[in-house]
């Protein structure tokens, strides 16, 4: 840092990319600058300390877009946690410089084989990274309609529809929607939006949501119904990963694999919540 190098480590750069990498570098560093001061914040055992993204953008030359996509590689490879603070105030960092050696030290191996490869190919071998919107992503999946729609109960979160296991399926009375990627990209912008304001109205996105099983438009919204939503929207877990989860659900529930119930729009999604909180509180 001080001769204005950013001294990124090399199976960071293998593993993730040269961007986030560097932003890594930056954060590490920036952490053992106030930890030095003992002005790390106390909202975990290890601390927490702010930067924010213009200070980013100074360090590493980077936009501002690709930090933010850099953080959130940085925090699905567990290297970075991100505390939100509501109130428009900024997110504060939370890094383990004894989870980023771990992760060095399992993925070596890995970057010497590359080595070796690059080494006796003449750069033939090309490092594949997968991306934080690789092709697991759900995309033209295919949700039939029902064309008769039942009576529903809704209690609670126990939005059920009572007579869904009793159809079947014949090509004869369902018609085809297809899933395309603007209706995801619909859903993920409708989180990142909530997220970010302040009116925590969580209606727009309850609708989307019972718009993806034909059965769940009568459906209203319950007050465990909005708990829930909100439970998903304050968390820290990636708009692409939610919204992946939930059409992935959705069309479990409409083809019958899934009771149709609204809380199964999010079976994996409150899982995965629980399981950073978790991660989260031994850092």
């Amino acid at each position: 840092m001080e001769q204005s190098f950013i001294a990124s480590d090399r199976v960071i750069r293998h593993k993730l990319g040269v961007k986030a990498a560097d932003v890594l570098a930056v954060l590490i560093y920036k952490y053992n600058y106030w930890k030095s001061l003992g002005k790390l914040n106390s909202q975990s055992q290890k601390g927490t300390f702010f930067i924010s993204l213009n200070d980013l953008r100074a360090e590493t030359m980077y936009s501002t877009k690709l930090i933010s996509d850099a953080i959130n590689v940085l925090k699905e490879a567990g290297l970075v946690y991100t505390i939100r603070q509501g109130l428009n105030k900024p997110n504060r960092y939370l890094i383990d410089e004894e989870v980023i050696d771990n992760y060095i030290k399992e993925h070596t191996g890995e970057l010497e084989q590359w080595q070796r490869n690059i080494r006796d190919n003449g750069g033939a071998s090309s490092n594949k990274r997968k991306c934080e919107k690789g092709t697991s992503r759900t995309t033209k999946k295919v949700i039939h309609e029902v064309t008769k729609e039942d009576a529903t109960k809704n209690k609670n979160t126990k939005n059920k529809n009572t007579e869904n296991k009793n159809f079947t399926y014949r090509a004869s009375s369902v018609k085809a929607i297809y899933l395309e990627s603007d209706l995801e990209s619909d859903l993920e912008e409708k989180i990142y939006s909530l997220r970010l304001s302040d009116d925590k109205d969580v209606i727009p996105l309850f609708n989307l949501l019972c718009s993806l099983v034909p059965s769940f438009k009568v459906f209203k919204m319950s007050d465990d119904d909005e708990k829930l939503i909100l439970k998903i929207v304050e968390s820290e877990i990636l708009e692409y990963k939610v919204s992946d989860r939930i059409i992935s659900n959705a069309i479990d529930i409409t083809e019958g694999r899934k009771e149709a119930r609204f809380g199964n729009l999010f079976v994996g999604v409150t899982e995965m919540v629980t399981n950073y909180d978790k991660a989260l509180g031994k850092l």
